[in-house]
């Protein structure tokens, strides 16, 4: 019997998430926009998308993304589940196979074939052309889509298309300047994540939210620190009173700091301490849980220049979809806000 066994099936099925994620535009962002007779006149009017630079640089594109790969890690558990019985059976067999009977040999034998067959049939049930893996990123990717093609008809009625074509599906070669809608198209789908800019940036508060402190496993699986104070910073900046420091000028405070340990270990005078540093009047740091669908979030509000917590909250939520996060996050946001603009 042969130790080494195939699990080719399941290293693949682990690299097609990014694969169905891509693929999104086979068919679905293709948008005929027949809003007059497809007779081609010389009113005719044409125009094209990039669906491939949409999806790109549509900023819930990560969302999207963590949504998909959520649901492939239970398919790929249960696969290393049977991979890892298969391979327990091969041991037990090669250990016992001199003491048995040539009888007892065949039906072990039979039996591993078995779980290999199981093993394969999952793996296309999941992972072949028409699994379920590609149906799940189909249904993840729909509402984007719809999207999309609602975007495209408003645009193609308001500016007088006869039909919008995706260069990224169609092999289309060449394209006369001006016809392109794809940043149209985006700017429309990023609208929601635009920040108010309407307030003098010179005369709003500037602040830093830290990566929330993940304190269970789920929490850590999800990355809900990131997710949350993502959130809670987007709360704060919409308000007009509040504007985020870059990134690297916190990685530079964070250096000057020096404070020599871990982050999860830092104290409310050592946020206060980067806080000095990156030129912030506060500082939002915060601890999340998760266990099953529940989230619980404690947020606090540090002022930098006396070292103090001056706003503190704790909120709750049954679900861990984005919405309920989203949600949970603005609730906080708007308890917060009026303490601290005061």
């Amino acid at each position: 019997m042969n130790k080494d066994i195939s699990i080719i099936g399941f290293r693949k099925s682990t690299e097609k998430t990014s694969t169905y994620f891509k693929k999104i535009a086979s068919g679905g962002l293709l948008l005929l926009l027949m809003l007059s007779p497809m007779t081609l006149s010389g009113d005719t009017k044409i125009g094209y998308i990039d669906s491939n630079k949409i999806l790109e640089e549509y900023r819930g594109k990560n969302e999207l993304k963590q949504k998909l790969e959520k649901e492939l890690a239970k398919w790929q558990e249960e696969a290393m589940a049977k991979k890892q019985k298969i391979e327990s059976s091969i041991k037990e067999f090669d250990s016992q196979s001199l003491m048995l009977s040539e009888k007892v040999r065949l039906r072990k034998r039979q039996d591993i074939e078995k779980l290999q067959l199981e093993y394969e049939a999952f793996i296309q049930k999941i992972w072949g052309q028409e699994g379920l893996a590609k149906q799940k990123n189909v249904d993840i990717m729909k509402p984007f889509i719809d999207k999309v093609n609602l975007i495209l008809k408003e645009l193609g009625e308001k500016e007088d298309y006869t039909i919008v074509f995706d260069v990224a599906s169609t092999g289309v070669v060449y394209t006369k300047e001006g016809l392109d809608l794809t940043e149209k198209v985006i700017s429309e789908l990023n609208i929601d994540f635009a920040p108010i800019t309407s307030m003098k940036e010179d005369e709003k508060t500037l602040f830093w939210v830290f990566a929330f402190e993940e304190l269970t496993r789920e929490a850590r699986e999800y990355k809900h620190g990131t997710q949350i104070s993502g959130y809670i910073k987007a709360g704060f900046v919409k308000t007009d009173k509040f504007k985020a420091i870059k990134s690297n000028k916190l990685s530079d405070a964070m250096n000057e700091a020096n404070i020599g340990k871990k982050e999860e270990d830092f104290t409310v005078a050592d946020y206060a301490k980067i806080g000095k540093f990156a030129g912030v009047k506060l500082v939002v740091t915060g601890e999340v849980t998760r266990v099953g669908d529940k989230v619980n979030i404690t947020c606090q509000v540090i002022d930098v220049e006396t070292t103090k917590v001056i706003a503190k909250e704790i909120e709750s939520s049954s679900g861990g979809e984005r919405e309920d996060l989203v949600d949970m996050a603005d609730r906080i946001a708007s308890k917060l806000l009026p303490r601290i603009t005061e």
